[in-house]
C-alpha cells in the first residue's frame, strides 16, 4: 500500500539463464552486474508470509540453513537521506541477534 501511495514501482526481476556451474554463475555477474550506491531491498526483511521477503528479522533467510544476511538490502524500502545510519541499525541489530544464537 505505501510503495503505490508514493508512486514507487519496481520492475521485472532480471534473470540470467540456468547458472549451474561457479563458471556460468561467475560469466552471468561479468554480464549482469551493475555498481549499485545505496543498494537495498534486493533481499528484503519481512514475515515468512510475505511472498517479497527474502529474510527473517534476525537475517535468516527463508528457507536456508546457516545463513544470514546483514547488510543495506535487507532494508525493505529505501529511505529517505543517506542510508548510512539505517544500515548501522540494521548492523547492530542483526549482530546482537548473532551473539545471542537467535
Amino acid at each position: 500500500e505505501f510503495v503505490n501511495a508514493t508512486g514507487l514501482t519496481s520492475g521485472p526481476e532480471l534473470k540470467v539463464g540456468p547458472l549451474n556451474t561457479d563458471a556460468e554463475i561467475l560469466e552471468g555477474i561479468k554480464q549482469t552486474g551493475l555498481p549499485w550506491y545505496h543498494g537495498v531491498a534486493s533481499c528484503p526483511m519481512g514475515k515468512e508470509s510475505d511472498p517479497n521477503a527474502i529474510v527473517d528479522t534476525n537475517g535468516k533467510v527463508f528457507g536456508v540453513s546457516g545463513v544470514r544476511v546483514v547488510d543495506a538490502s535487507v532494508i525493505p524500502l529505501i529511505a529517505p537521506g543517506h542510508s548510512m545510519a539505517p544500515v548501522y541499525m540494521v548492523a547492530e541489530k542483526l549482530a546482537e541477534a548473532i551473539k545471542r544464537g537467535i
